[in-house]
């Protein structure tokens, strides 16, 4: 059912590169900006080109790459194991989901998350957008739990395995206590390089995993700027945002590699246009007691880029 459009229309090139299992659609379009694409042995550094798989020869640094056939695996996850496709073992050395998975080529990536003490049923896929549809809010998709455990519960017990009250809206900007970590997913999405440019935030509150209880969200119009221009934006709003909620404490997921190891200080600024960005980031982050970075695949980031498109669609 997908075929015929893109027969029609083509594929924009990062999505054709991140179907291809090479990297993330954001770090695609790094390389396509870093000239390190052809097609049909002409260089592009467009993000806006459009390709037609199966007729377009797309190499990536000279070797041609071709999309990935659509695999979905269906995983009875066991404790101690870590939902995340960072590789086979996270950055603390716990074994993670990948690390079950022997033997298969694709770039998979789970759709949701378990705790890494719980076990029960995820789903992986390399399939990007079933997994925004099944992970968005707006989709409606309902997730029941069937939790089994063992031993009998005490009325104590009981009343702190009761339902949690239903949180309040993002508007009513819960507060955070002061010892405690919130994570900020921020995504800056921009069509042209440079175009038309919006942000998404998502802060949640202490917790673990699919436990941590959303604070906030939002989805802004951003103007004329280019990708990354449109990430550091977007950071800076988040942080504005997890400021004025009292966060001290701010743990940054973001799908941009590249925005990641400069704020950590392991790839150097070299854009003058991003260098006022930079400099304005890595002042905000001052202001917060510790902070910490980290890179995530852009199905983990679905809820963040999901805001800043439909804010663009809005434009």
């Amino acid at each position: 059912r997908r075929g015929a459009p893109e027969q029609r229309e083509g594929v924009r090139l990062q999505k054709f590169i991140a179907s291809a299992g090479i990297c993330s659609r954001r770090k695609a379009e790094e390389l396509i900006e870093q000239g390190a694409v052809a097609v049909n042995g002409q260089q592009v550094r467009e993000l806006g080109t459009r390709v037609f798989p199966g007729r377009d020869r797309v190499t990536v640094r000279g070797e041609p790459i071709q999309a990935e056939a659509k695999v979905y695996y269906v995983l009875n996850k066991p404790d101690q194991i870590v939902c995340s496709a960072a590789g086979s073992v996270d950055e603390r050395g716990r074994p993670t989901v990948l690390s079950l998975m022997h033997g298969i080529p694709e770039r998979l990536y789970p759709v949701g998350r378990l705790d890494y003490h719980s076990r029960g049923v995820v789903l992986l896929t390399n399939d990007g957008e079933l997994a925004a549809g099944l992970a968005h809010p707006r989709h409606g998709v309902v997730k029941t739990y069937h939790v089994k455990f063992q031993g009998k519960l005490d009325e104590e017990e009981e009343a702190a395995a009761a339902p949690a009250p239903t949180p309040a809206p993002a508007s009513a900007r819960q507060a955070v206590a002061p010892e405690d970590w919130v994570l900020l997913h921020t995504d800056g999405a921009s069509r042209g390089n440079p175009g038309l440019a919006a942000a998404g935030i998502v802060i949640y509150g202490p917790g673990a995993g699919a436990n941590r209880p959303e604070l906030h969200r939002e989805g802004v119009a951003l103007g004329v700027l280019t990708n990354s221009q449109a990430e550091y934006r977007a950071l800076l709003l988040g942080l504005a945002a997890a400021s004025r909620l009292g966060a001290r404490r701010v743990e940054l997921a973001m799908d941009s590699e590249l925005i990641v190891r400069q704020l950590e200080g392991r790839y150097k600024v070299k854009n003058a246009g991003l260098k006022p960005l930079y400099e304005e980031a890595r002042l905000a982050l001052t202001r917060f007691v510790a902070w910490r970075a980290r890179h995530v695949p852009r199905a983990e980031n679905a809820v963040a880029d999901a805001l800043a498109n439909e804010a663009l669609d809005s434009l």
